[in-house]
C-alpha cells in the first residue's frame, strides 16, 4: 500500500493537480455552473409537460404548448446563455474587463451559428444544446484575441476620465472588428457551416463520452483527485466538469426524443451521475455503518453528524472527517464503489431494465427521489438506487470494520496515555 500511496504521489498526482488549477478550464467550469439554475426551471417544466402517466398526459394535454414555453427559452437557448457565461468567465481569469467581453462572445457566437432563416425569422436549432461547442469557440477565439491584442497595445487607448466600462469597449474595438469579420467571412460569405463543422469533428468524442469506457475513466480519475483532497467532481465530471458539455447535450436530445415520442438515444447525463455516483449512494450508506456497526466513537460521532448532509449528496463533512481523503484503507472501495455505481447503472440502462434519464435536477436532491425523478417517475430507477444502498454498505463493510478496529486501538492507546 505504501509502494501504491508514493506511485500516485509521484505519478499520478501532479498532472492531475495541474489540469484541476488550469484556470482556463475553472473559468469554462464556472461558466457552466452558472447556468444551472435557468437549467434547472426548464427541466421542471419540461418534467410538468411529459411525465409518463397516461391520466396525466390526458389532464396536460391541452397545456403542453403554453407550459412548453419556459423550457424552450431555458434550456432551448441554452448555449446562448452559455456564450455570454464563457465570455465573461474566460476574462475575468485573464484579468479583462467581463461584461464587455461576455457581450462580444454573445454576438460572436450569434454570427458563428447565424440563426437567421430565409423567411426572416430565427431558428432555435443551434442555440441550444446542439450549439454548446460553438458557444466555447466563440468565447476562447474571442477572449483570446482580445487578451493578445490588449498585451501588445493594439487598441483604441481612451482617456483615464472616461468610465471603465466605456474605455473597455473601445479598447475592444480593434480585435472585435477583426473577429467578426473574420467570423462573418467563414460563415456567411464562404457559406460554411460552422456548427455542423463542429457536430461532425467532436461525434467521435460525443459517441465516446456515452460509452462504459468514459464512465470507467471519469470515475477512476475524479475519485484520484478526491481522494487528493480537490474536488475530482468539479474538474471532470459529467455533471459540472470538462464533460458536461457532452452530459449536457445529451439529457436535451433525451427530453426531445421524449418530448416527440421517441426512444431516448443516450444513457450518460448530468442526472445520471449526480444521483447513481457515491456521493448519492455510498457516503450515506457509510454514514449508516459507521452509526450502527462502528464501535468506534470518533465514527459514530462522524457518522451521525454527516448522515444528514450525506442524503443531500454534500459529502465533504463524511470524505474530510472520517477521513476518505488520503486514507489508505478508503482507497480501494472509495474508486471501486462509484465505478460499479456508475458502470453497473450504465448496463442496466443500454439493456432497457431500467429508464435512462431526461430531466435535469440539482445534485443536492437526496438519490432515492432524483433517480425516480430524473427519469420521469421510473419504479424500476428507484428500485435500483435502493439496490445499489445496499450492495455499497456491502462494499464497504470489510474495509469500515478495518478502520473500526484501528480507531479503537488508537481510543485505546490515547485513554490508557491519560489515566497514566
Amino acid at each position: 500500500m505504501h509502494q501504491v500511496m508514493n506511485f500516485m504521489e509521484e505519478k499520478i498526482m501532479p498532472p492531475l493537480f495541474k489540469m484541476a488549477s488550469n484556470k482556463y478550464l475553472l473559468a469554462i467550469r464556472d461558466a457552466f455552473t452558472s447556468t444551472l439554475a435557468i437549467v434547472l426551471i426548464g427541466s421542471v417544466f419540461l418534467l410538468i409537460c411529459y411525465f409518463p402517466n397516461e391520466s396525466w398526459a390526458e389532464f396536460i394535454g391541452p397545456y403542453v404548448p403554453m407550459l412548453s414555453v419556459p423550457n424552450t427559452l431555458t434550456l432551448g437557448l441554452i448555449a446562448l446563455y452559455m456564450a455570454f457565461a464563457i465570455g465573461y468567465a474566460l476574462a475575468n481569469a485573464v484579468n479583462l474587463q467581463p461584461l464587455v467581453n461576455g457581450v462580444a462572445t454573445t454576438a460572436i457566437f450569434l454570427i458563428m451559428v447565424n440563426p437567421l432563416t430565409a423567411e426572416g425569422t430565427i431558428s432555435l436549432a443551434y442555440l441550444g444544446s446542439q450549439g454548446i461547442f460553438c458557444a466555447i469557440l466563440a468565447g476562447v477565439v474571442t477572449v483570446f484575441l482580445n487578451y493578445q491584442f490588449t498585451k501588445r497595445g493594439i487598441l483604441i487607448k481612451m482617456p483615464d476620465s472616461v468610465p471603465p466600462i466605456i474605455s473597455a469597449a473601445f479598447e475592444m474595438l480593434i480585435s472585435l472588428g477583426i473577429i467578426v469579420v473574420l467570423v462573418w467571412a467563414v460563415r456567411v460569405a464562404f457559406g460554411v457551416n460552422i456548427p455542423g463543422l463542429m457536430s461532425m469533428l467532436i461525434s467521435p468524442l460525443a459517441v465516446a463520452a456515452d460509452s462504459p469506457f468514459a464512465v470507467v475513466t471519469e470515475s477512476l480519475i475524479s475519485r484520484t483527485l478526491w481522494f487528493a483532497g480537490i474536488h475530482g467532481g468539479s474538474i471532470i465530471a459529467f455533471n459540472g466538469g470538462a464533460l458536461y458539455p457532452f452530459a449536457l447535450a445529451n439529457i436535451d436530445a433525451n427530453a426531445a426524443a421524449v418530448a416527440a415520442g421517441q426512444a431516448m438515444p443516450y444513457i450518460i447525463t448530468p442526472s445520471f451521475e449526480s444521483f447513481y455516483q457515491d456521493s448519492s449512494v455510498s457516503a450515506f450508506a457509510i454514514c449508516l455503518m459507521m452509526v450502527v456497526v462502528c464501535k468506534s466513537s470518533h465514527l459514530k460521532q462522524i457518522g451521525k453528524l454527516a448522515a444528514l448532509p450525506a442524503v443531500f449528496g454534500v459529502t465533504e463533512p463524511f470524505w474530510f472527517g472520517l477521513p476518505v481523503v488520503l486514507n489508505p484503507i478508503m482507497l480501494i472501495p472509495f474508486l471501486f464503489a462509484n465505478t460499479f455505481n456508475l458502470l453497473t447503472t450504465w448496463i442496466l440502462s443500454y439493456l432497457n431494465i431500467i429508464g435512462r434519464t431526461y430531466v435535469t435536477l440539482h445534485w443536492a436532491l437526496p438519490g432515492f427521489l432524483g433517480s425516480y425523478l430524473s427519469s420521469g417517475g421510473d419504479l424500476r430507477n428507484l428500485i435500483w438506487w435502493i439496490v445499489l444502498l445496499v450492495l455499497n454498505c456491502l462494499i464497504y463493510y470489510p474495509f469500515i470494520k478495518m478502520y473500526d478496529k484501528q480507531k479503537m486501538q488508537e481510543e485505546t492507546e490515547a485513554q490508557i496515555t491519560t489515566q497514566g
